[in-house]
């Protein structure tokens, strides 16, 4: 038996009830496909707007690096400016503090030989007084105690006049030591 036959062989009723049935099933099909593209575009839309999210976020994302990047090297290229700058004076510096150490040697050893001069005075004066006192009398002890406050005085005046000096190089000393050393000439 064939389908023309089979329809053929159906009553009224059976028919309208088959063409209900089948439109029912075609409504359902073509509403479930209607359904089926709405949450396939609503799939398409979220994922292009999650996308579209990502892309957001990773350009916010590479914003705030370059941001971090640039506040990092900005402060870095600084200081490697101001160390070169800081290096260069010191090299500039270098020839004057070697000058003003020299100086301060040659100070110091015009001292120490004002001090063997002083040392040498001393001992001349004291070799004198003492041929004074084994080749004359009362008088010349008289002389030579009137002197004796005289050269004393002048030896503390000078005493004192070196240890001024000397506590002015030691100043300038210790001032280039820290010059130096801050400069990193060392």
């Amino acid at each position: 038996m064939n389908i023309s036959d089979m329809i053929s062989n159906m009553s009224e009723e059976t028919i309208i009830s088959l063409a209900f049935f089948v439109g029912a099933g075609v409504i359902y099909v073509i509403r479930k496909f209607s359904f089926l593209n709405q949450q396939l575009r609503d799939y398409e839309e979220s994922d292009l707007s999650g996308r579209d999210s990502v892309v957001r976020d990773l350009l916010r994302m590479n914003g705030i690096e370059d941001k971090i990047r640039l506040e990092y090297d900005t402060p870095k290229n600084h200081i490697e400016g101001e160390l070169v700058e800081h290096e260069m004076i010191g090299h500039n510096m270098a020839p004057r503090i070697r000058e003003l150490s020299r100086q301060i040697a040659d100070v110091l050893d015009d001292q120490s030989d004002g001090l063997v001069d002083v040392t040498t005075n001393v001992n001349s004066i004291s070799s004198k007084i003492n041929k004074a006192f084994t080749d004359t009398g009362n008088n010349s002890l008289e002389q030579i105690n009137s002197m004796i406050p005289q050269l004393i005085s002048r030896i503390e005046g000078l005493n004192e006049s070196v240890k001024g000096e000397s506590q002015k190089v030691a100043i300038l000393l210790n001032e280039v030591q820290m010059i130096k050393r801050a400069i990193g000439v060392e």
